[in-house]
């Protein structure tokens, strides 16, 4: 059918004869319609305004269908997004180690936005529960080493120098492991402190070093 026109038409709820105007939107499954009563004091003045009442139709209908299209954009926008998030997320789990984003907050809460899932093949905690409990990762740090891991946090939130420690942890089953955690801060836009880094499994490296301090002993 002609995607604008106009016919007459009879309610048959209140009987009176109307002149109908109509526009058909490309692209979307909608029709706007505009009738007006057909009363002989009114038909001249209708045939003289029908085709304003047209040019408002087809005008309504360029904005309704500007406003789809704006809203399929952002759509396909959000879905590009998300399919590079994947994507990235996917590399950085192929990754050795883990991939992490630590945020340090003025209140002194830590948090940890992004975690790759290689913490779960080191220290036994995956990205969500680190996500839920971010205690839990400081909480791996080995006694003997919690003092430096907190010394060296401080110094670098206060220098923004890049954060790099080895240290031992103990991950959620018991076994202990040498770690290499190195990262960078960078201030965010509320006063945080964001450190984007890596923790990496040392623990091969530590034993070869101590089997050749041994043999040269």
């Amino acid at each position: 059918s002609a995607p604008a026109g106009s016919f007459r038409d009879r309610s048959r709820i209140d009987g009176v004869e109307r002149m109908l105007s109509y526009v058909r939107i490309p692209g979307a499954p909608l029709v706007l319609v505009v009738g007006t009563a057909m009363a002989p004091a009114r038909a001249e003045l209708f045939r003289e305004l029908r085709t304003d009442v047209l040019a408002a139709l087809i005008i309504g209908a360029v904005l309704l269908l500007s406003a789809l299209v704006l809203a399929r954009r952002q759509i396909a926008g959000e879905a590009i997004l998300r399919a590079r998030e994947a994507h990235v997320r996917r590399m950085t789990d192929n990754l050795p180690g883990a991939i992490f984003s630590q945020v340090l907050h003025a209140d002194g809460r830590i948090e940890y936005p992004y975690m790759s899932s290689g913490s779960e093949s080191i220290l036994g905690y995956s990205p969500a529960a680190l996500a839920a409990d971010p205690a839990l990762l400081s909480g791996t740090v080995h006694s003997g080493d919690q003092e430096a891991f907190q010394a060296t946090l401080r110094r670098s939130a206060e220098s923004m120098e890049p954060w790099s420690i080895e240290m031992r942890a103990v991950g959620r089953d018991g076994a202990v492991k040498w770690i290499h955690m190195l990262s960078h801060p960078r201030q965010g836009l509320g006063g945080e402190i964001i450190w984007d880094g890596f923790l990496l499994d040392i623990t091969e490296r530590k034993r070869a070093e101590a089997a050749l301090e041994a043999i040269r002993l």
